[in-house]
């Protein structure tokens, strides 16, 4: 854990090309191992494939689209609007990642409800700590194998236990 905040420490996250880049990698992880996920669904709670693909796949895939394509507004500082008692100030909120995010996946939804908050973690500008479900053994397997193959391994990591 201590190698992950100081990989936030570094300011590696913060960049929006790199973030963009890591969703990418994200989305590219869903489509080439499809199969693969939809597999370990099956070994673990016998979803069929249509189901696994419509309610873990296919939400991971359109959430992560929609990151992509709106992070740049979303990252963006936003200005407040001011009255005549303070023309002279200038107010802002921007967006600051936390810095370290941990993510404790669920057996029943395993990719879903883990991936998706990393997609938003992912495009905040975190870095991301994953411990998925032990029950959903396969699943937490495959995630353990490649997360670390498509994104940063210096950002986000896959604790099994």
């Amino acid at each position: 854990m201590a190698y992950l905040r100081a990989s936030f420490a570094s300011g590696k996250t913060l960049n929006i090309d790199f973030r963009v880049r890591q969703l990418r990698a994200l989305l590219r992880l869903y489509e080439e191992n499809n199969a693969r996920i939809l597999e370990a669904l099956h070994k673990d709670m016998r979803k069929s494939e249509l189901e696994a693909y419509l309610y873990e796949v296919s939400m991971m895939k359109t959430d992560c689209h929609n990151a992509i394509n709106s992070l740049k507004s979303w990252a963006k500082a936003k200005a407040l609007k001011r009255n005549w008692l303070v023309l002279s100030d200038r107010a802002v909120i921007e967006k600051v990642p936390y810095g370290l995010v941990l993510i404790i996946g669920t057996w029943n939804y395993p990719f879903q409800l883990t991936l998706v908050p990393m997609c938003g973690a992912i495009a905040a500008g975190n870095c991301v700590l994953i411990k998925p479900s032990e029950i959903s053994a396969h699943s937490a397997a495959v995630m353990a194998e490649l997360i670390p193959k498509y994104l940063d391994p210096e950002c986000y990591q896959v604790v099994l236990g």
